[in-house]
């Protein structure tokens, strides 16, 4: 499970354990959303500071951030099969990621 907060963090839960595992820092802002990857090998996570940021959860570290919004993020879906990622932001927009480059590859 993972959540994110108003204090710019994001957490992973042991649901068993009922304890935070790991919690990531770096937004500058309150958390809006969170999407674990298909494989479970990431979890992007969107924030009213503008940018998406994805994680690795076996490292623990930031992979990548995206800023290419103009507002803060509202949504963050995950390619079942591709390796893109779609976000949505109160700007308007919808961006589209390529996760093998990191390069945005669509916008509406």
């Amino acid at each position: 499970l993972a959540s994110g907060s108003a204090d710019a963090t994001a957490k992973l839960w042991d649901i068993r354990s009922k304890s935070c595992v790991r919690t990531f820092m770096g937004h500058e802002d309150s958390l809006t959303c969170a999407e674990f990857s298909p494989d479970g090998r990431w979890v992007a996570t969107g924030s009213d500071d503008k940018a998406v940021r994805l994680w690795d959860l076996q490292a623990g570290k930031l992979l990548h951030e995206f800023a290419a919004h103009r507002g803060g993020l509202c949504a963050i879906r995950f390619h079942p099969s591709e390796f893109w990622l779609a976000t949505s932001s109160k700007d308007g927009t919808v961006k589209y990621f390529d996760l093998e480059t990191f390069r945005l590859v669509g916008s509406t």
